[in-house]
């Protein structure tokens, strides 16, 4: 696989993955995403409960490990070996 081949597959399977998370969450509550709304709406809808600010935390966690941590890890097995496909780590 040359090297545009492999940037192609695993930024389509990270686009997948992010994508799917994201209509996961809006599915699940759409109000997890209440401060990305127009300021209109915020202003008519309740503020977040305790409950999901807490569940904001936690998919904001969860999407941030993913979007920074798979580029992280990926290079860090990189460098410990001499050559390696990205789609290996």
């Amino acid at each position: 696989m040359n090297p545009f081949e492999q940037m192609m597959y695993v930024g389509v399977i990270m686009s997948i993955v992010l994508s799917v998370m994201i209509l996961g969450s809006l599915y699940y509550n759409p109000r997890l995403s209440l401060t990305e709304y127009p300021k209109d709406i915020q202003k008519v809808v309740f503020p977040k409960s305790i409950h999901e600010k807490k569940q904001t935390i936690y998919f904001n966690i969860a999407y941030n490990a993913i979007l920074f941590g798979t580029p992280v890890v990926s290079t860090y097995i990189l460098h410990k070996h001499e050559k390696l496909l990205y789609v290996d780590a």
